[in-house]
């Protein structure tokens, strides 16, 4: 017996049931998933400080300030950007249930 006259392969024979999309007891998924929604949240968050932090050093260094001026007020420009975005994406989530 070859390899091709095999039926080892349920898919060959038939025996695999095949859902049909008007099963109402199917598990069908409408939009993402909740977990993944908030972690690209946090990450978005962590993203935008991190740019706002990055940001003021580099500006603090290119004009040699006494104090972390740029560093302070950038890195607060991230999170109050930050925060807006995670509030108008969690108003948005929260329209869409």
């Amino acid at each position: 017996m070859s390899f091709e006259e095999s039926s080892d392969f349920p898919e060959e024979d038939g025996q695999i049931e095949r859902s049909s999309s008007n099963n109402p007891n199917s598990n069908t998924k409408k939009g993402p998933n909740k977990f993944m929604v908030f972690a690209g949240m946090a990450v978005q968050m962590g993203v935008t400080i991190g740019l706002g932090a990055w940001g003021g050093q580099q500006l603090d260094a290119k004009y040699q300030t006494e104090k972390p001026y740029w560093s302070i007020a950038l890195s607060l420009a991230g999170v109050f950007i930050s925060l807006y975005l995670l509030i108008k994406q969690a108003k948005k989530l929260s329209d869409d249930a």
